[in-house]
Order: structure tokens, then sequence, then C-alpha cells
């Protein structure tokens, strides 16, 4: 009873904690932290990046998953075989790149934008690892929001020990699961919560 208590529990953490959502988790961190730029904004403007990083970067890959299931391409939504991956990774990699391009010409904050670019690089070097080594995914995009909020703590100059703390935890909780499901060993998810957390502090600090 307890085994399937926990079972289960591992299996919500890594729903909710899904990589796809990372991105929307991280934008709205950044439009809502008691800085300058959760008055600034106009809320039109930040529905219309909430929109566009919803459809993006979570209906689309979620539609090309589903797409590839149908085709046979892929044998599981969950791509547990490091092959599989590939085609995903590219497609999430190119709607990165096109909500990078309808950014480009919309004033939005740098933050944003550098948020942005460090997920597509993220996602990029998970793609190039992919052809040797099996990453967790999750990880990168746990790390890569850790490494969003000590970003917004240093250039916002706002305090957000709190929640990189809380963050830290769940990635804990996130990264256990991972390896309680056999879904990667703790070298996968230690090396894909650095490389998440590596390329938000390079980017954007």
């Amino acid at each position: 009873m307890i085994r399937i208590f926990i079972g289960g529990l591992a299996k919500l953490f890594s729903v909710l904690f899904h990589p796809i959502f990372i991105p929307l988790i991280g934008i709205a961190f950044i439009f809502h932290s008691n800085t300058y730029l959760n008055y600034t904004i106009h809320p039109e403007l930040k529905n219309a990046i909430y929109l566009l990083i919803i459809l993006n970067t979570i209906l689309m890959p979620v539609v090309i998953s589903s797409f590839l299931l149908w085709k046979g391409m892929i044998t599981s939504i969950k791509m547990e075989n490091q092959k599989e991956r590939t085609l995903p990774y590219i497609g999430t990699i190119i709607f990165y790149l096109l909500t990078l391009y309808l950014l480009k010409d919309v004033y939005v904050p740098a933050l944003v934008f550098l948020f942005m670019i460090g997920a597509a690089a993220s996602v990029l070097t998970a793609l190039i690892i992919n052809f040797f080594w099996k990453l967790s995914a999750h990880m990168i995009g746990m790390g890569g929001l850790c490494g969003t909020l000590i970003c917004i703590s240093h250039k916002l100059q706002t305090d957000m020990l709190l929640f990189i703390l809380l963050t830290i935890i769940v990635s804990g909780f996130v990264g256990a699961s991972r390896i309680l499901l056999k879904a990667h060993n703790p070298k996968q998810v230690y090396a894909g919560f650095l490389i998440g957390l590596f390329w938000q502090l390079l980017i954007v600090l």
C-alpha cells in the first residue's frame, strides 16, 4: 500500500513539474515578482505573452508528441526510449525559436527574452547529448527554473530566497521521482539539473 502511494506521488510530481510547464512558470515569476516589471508591463501585453508561451511551449509540443504517437514514431507519450526523444526535442526547439522571433519586435523586458534563449539553449544541449546519453528533461526544467529565480533576484534586486529554496526542495522531489520511476539514474538527474541551471545563469546573468 505504501509502495503504491509513493509510486503515485512520484507520478504526480512528474506530471505537475513536467518540463513543458517550466517556461510558463518562469514567465509568471518574472511578471509577478515584487519589482517594477509587475507594474510597468501593460496587462494586455502580459496576457499576449502568456498566450504565446502556452501555445508554443505547451500546446504545440503536446500536439507534436501526439502526432508522433499516432504515426507510430514513438511508442509512448512518456518517451522512455532515448531515441524517441530526438524529434520532440527538435520540435520543441523550433517553437522556442518561433517564440523568440515573435517576441523580438515587441517591447518585452530583456529578462523575458534572455530566459527564453536560456530555455532554448538547454533543450538544444539536451538534443545533442541525447544522441549518446539520456538526460532528465524534468531536471533540466527544474534547474532552469532555479536559475531563473536566482537571476530575477540578482538582476531585479528583489528577495527571492524563499522561492529559490522551495524550488531546490521541489527539484529534489522531482529528481527522486524520476529515479523511483526508473526513468533515469542519479547521474542523469544531477546532470539535467546542472545543465538547466548553467544556461540560465550564463545567459541571463
